[in-house]
């Protein structure tokens, strides 16, 4: 039923260009937290494999690996229990949970959690929970926010497990912990060379943490919501008889439920309500159910396993997205049969993954002038601020963007670290580069200390017509200068004019270019600060006026424009920023504001720094022959 087999065709996209780029990390050795940082980690290519190199045959020996470790725990399980029917339940509850449309990466923590329930309270085996400790700390190093789930629900489990006497617990810790620090070291010396490298990592890590609760925020229907949190209450309402086995693993899996639920409706969109949140609950209820010794207590479980696949099947079917031919195709095993057979056949696979890839990347080829001077060149390309697919597509010298996809650089400090890739050696030697983002934001906010650096250290060398830039580095980089105009107090939902820039051009020379650059520090509350930790933040926009008298309202990331935004003039399409690339004029803007759902979450007063960026004379440069 739920034979893996999740590989991907390079193909283009917002999505696909990401999943190629953590698989071009991984063939290329970059290592994470000094080359590039994702939501995924350095073995991201496990979960999502596409044709590179050897990725995709360690993805298949890693998916098959762990299936038949799942295999061999269960009949353990039940050889240990003396219930066979108890295997039947869960078989019901996975299949279940995946005709809801359970993702594969959820599958995988499904599978060390019940790693750690069998070892920690039902085999009391060492290697058992070395095998838990070291698996749920590789999750880590798949997706972090996977591997944190993992690691505190086999963390919840030592505690609220039933009592087993005090010199176990410290025991299973102790074996658990030797697990984690013994994947911890080996992957340091396999992926990141160091111990220094990894601190480097989970320190970015935790920034991307930080702020995606921010910055990526959705704002789905209310009713999935409300389903979600009833499913979550069924789950837990065993708690109540505090004694209970029953109640004791309800109370362990509670950070597993609390996380997942962060993790599905901070992004609220469909595919994450379905794919992530009541599958993964229903998978839990499923595992709590193969661990519980008395007939009433597998009854009860056996009833919140029915709650919480009703529920999420009545969602579906409130929304049409149920569909009964798959769960027919599930129930009988043609899912799990199709995909063996794709395995067995994966030369006929790949070759359809081919004609599919040559069909998608069709849409992002460059035009040929640009490939024959980045070929004549023998340069670098970076690929900007998401359309990774491009390399694949025009067979570049690809350079990774430090964050990959610059919406993914959630804070202040992700931006800064992305940017200082263009004053280093490894920067590369053409950028081709388009306006846009997601979730309604201008792309020019996204990453404004990158697009400052790229403004300083690359020209422009060709546009396509209200299309993609090309962008060649510079011979020496424009010197530039910050220079204070003013501190001020604005308020939320109010127009603030910009200030003259006269006082920045005092001794200046005539060619000087001088842009405004406006740093609005916004403050959560206490009850902003309890909604980010709790849930998420709604989405905070910026509007502003040009001088023609038109506004235009934006998405942005406070902690991003922390660092100072280009406000005196931003750029609307790609037609607008290849004009100032070239130094051409866009029109001005006179206004702005600060706006949104989000906004009650912040203080209603900020601190509003203005500086102005002065230039000396551009370099002059024709594009290359």
């Amino acid at each position: 039923m739920g034979f893996p087999a999740e590989r991907f065709p390079i193909a283009a996209g917002l999505d696909a260009s990401w999943t190629y780029g953590i698989n071009l990390a991984a063939e290329q050795g970059l290592i994470f937290g000094r080359d590039v940082l994702f939501t995924y980690g350095p073995f991201g290519y496990l979960r999502s494999p596409v044709p590179i190199g050897s990725n995709l045959p360690k993805a298949i020996i890693f998916q098959l690996g762990l299936h038949l470790g799942l295999c061999a725990l269960l009949l353990l399980i039940a050889a240990k229990k003396k219930r066979p029917h108890a295997l039947v339940i869960w078989a019901f509850g996975f299949s279940a949970a995946l005709a809801l449309g359970l993702s594969y990466e959820y599958q995988v923590v499904g599978v060390a959690i019940l790693l750690a329930c069998a070892a920690n309270h039902l085999f009391s085996s060492a290697w058992m929970l070395l095998a838990s400790g070291a698996l749920s700390t590789f999750l880590l190093f798949i997706r972090p926010g996977a591997g944190v789930l993992a690691l505190a629900t086999s963390a919840a489990l030592l505690l609220f497990g039933w009592p087993a006497g005090r010199r176990w617990l410290w025991s299973a810790a102790y074996l658990s912990a030797t697990g984690l620090v013994t994947t911890v070291l080996l992957v340091s010396f396999l992926r990141f060379g160091s111990i220094e490298s990894l601190a480097t990592w989970l320190r970015l890590s935790g920034e991307l943490m930080r702020g995606f609760d921010v910055a990526m925020s959705v704002q789905g229907p209310r009713e999935q919501s409300i389903f979600a949190l009833v499913a979550a209450g069924a789950f837990l309402a065993p708690a109540i008889r505090a004694t209970s086995q029953h109640a004791r693993l309800c109370l362990a899996f509670s950070p597993a439920v609390f996380l997942c639920f962060k993790h599905t409706f901070v992004r609220q969109d469909v595919e994450h309500v379905f794919s992530i949140f009541f599958g993964f609950l229903l998978l839990l209820a499923a595992s709590i159910y193969l661990f519980l010794d008395r007939a009433r207590e597998r009854w009860t479980a056996a009833v919140v396993m029915a709650c919480v696949a009703l529920l999420g099947a009545g969602l579906q079917v409130r929304e049409g997205r149920f569909s009964t031919h798959q769960l027919s195709e599930v129930f009988s095993g043609q899912t799990g049969f199709r995909k063996l057979n794709d395995t067995l056949a994966l030369r006929q696979q790949l070759a359809a993954f081919d004609r599919l890839s040559a069909q998608s990347l069709a849409e992002d080829a460059l035009p040929p002038r640009w490939l024959e001077l980045t070929g004549r060149e023998s340069g670098s390309v970076m690929p900007f601020p998401t359309e990774i697919s491009w390399c694949p597509a025009n067979h570049l010298r690809c350079r990774l963007y430090p964050p990959l996809q610059a919406y993914s650089a959630y804070t202040g400090i992700l931006d800064e670290w992305g940017a200082s890739i263009f004053e280093t050696i490894r920067a590369p030697d053409f950028v081709v580069a388009e306006l846009v983002s997601i979730d309604g934001r201008n792309g020019w906010f996204d990453v404004p200390l990158t697009w400052r650096s790229l403004l300083a250290h690359y020209r422009l060398v060709d546009s396509e017509d209200g299309g993609r830039l090309l962008l060649v580095k510079r011979a020496k980089p424009v010197a530039s200068r910050l220079v204070s105009l003013s501190r001020t107090r604005e308020r939320v939902g109010q127009w603030i004019p910009l200030p003259s820039v006269e006082r920045a051009l005092i001794g200046a020379a005539p060619a000087t270019r001088t842009w405004l650059i406006g740093a609005p520090r916004l403050k959560l509350t206490a009850l902003g600060s309890w909604r980010k930790v709790l849930y998420k933040i709604k989405s905070v926009q910026l509007e502003v006026r040009y001088a023609g008298g038109v506004s235009a309202r934006w998405r942005f990331a406070p902690s991003t424009a922390e660092r100072g935004l280009l406000l005196s003039a931003v750029p609307r399409s790609d037609r607008d920023l290849a004009d100032f690339f070239s130094g051409r004029a866009i029109q001005p803007v006179t206004h702005f504001r600060i706006v949104g759902p989000g906004t009650d979450s912040f203080q209603q007063e900020f601190e509003l720094d203005w500086w102005a960026d002065v230039a000396s004379e551009l370099e002059k440069e024709g594009p290359k022959e």
